[in-house]
């Protein structure tokens, strides 16, 4: 029963934010956190600090190419849940295709 329990809070925090961090599986009783994700979602992106549904990418990316085409600047982080860090930003930034098409 709690197995089951604990897959769907995983399952409905997923869906509703796109992410979850891997302090809540650990408060969750899950002691393997990106294994357990990656077994469940094998779409998703493991980052540092939380685990995350490629339409975060899309929609950071969407972000990114609107700046670039401005000539701006966007604050990641701003645009990414609160719980991703710096080193989480610069995970996924890297996998945006605006931002790899800019680098060219």
């Amino acid at each position: 029963v709690f197995a089951t329990a604990q897959k769907e809070c995983v399952d409905s925090f997923f869906s509703q934010n796109s992410f979850i961090s891997y302090d809540t599986l650990n408060k969750l009783g899950i002691s393997q956190p990106v294994q357990f994700l990656l077994s469940r979602y094998p779409e998703g992106l493991p980052m540092i600090t939380a685990f995350a549904h490629p339409s975060l990418i899309e929609m950071l990316d969407s972000a990114v190419e609107d700046a670039i085409e401005r000539g701006s600047w966007i604050d990641s982080l701003s645009i990414l849940p609160a719980s991703f860090g710096s080193q989480d930003a610069s995970k996924i930034l890297s996998l945006c295709p605006s931002v790899q098409l800019a680098l060219k």
